[in-house]
């Protein structure tokens, strides 16, 4: 990732869906804050599972903050790597869900 990228936007899915992250990492180095950074438009679980119940998930990510936290230079190259298991969810449901069922 260019060093210039100031916002990360990843979207899941084009459907309501769970999304469970297994392994961050900023330039090989697992960043444990990496989940903590991340702003979405679902529900952050406490253990760690995110629930959708849009059908335009996204999750998104300060740059700026991801390089400085992953020790990085400003304007360093970065890569990222994301691992997650990521399941849809019935429109039917996700209604359910958001009138918290």
């Amino acid at each position: 990732m260019d060093g210039d990228v100031r916002r990360l936007r990843v979207d899941p899915a084009l459907c309501p869906c769970l999304v469970l992250p297994e392994r961050m990492a900023v330039s090989g180095r697992p960043l444990r804050r990496f989940a903590k950074l991340m702003t979405c438009n679902g529900r952050k679980d406490p253990d760690g599972c995110l629930v959708f119940t849009t059908p335009d998930p996204a999750m998104e990510w300060n740059m700026e903050k991801v390089r400085r936290l992953g020790g990085l230079r400003r304007g360093e190259t970065a890569q990222v790597t994301l691992s997650w298991q990521m399941t849809g969810l019935p429109s039917t449901m996700a209604r359910r869900m958001e009138k918290g069922c």
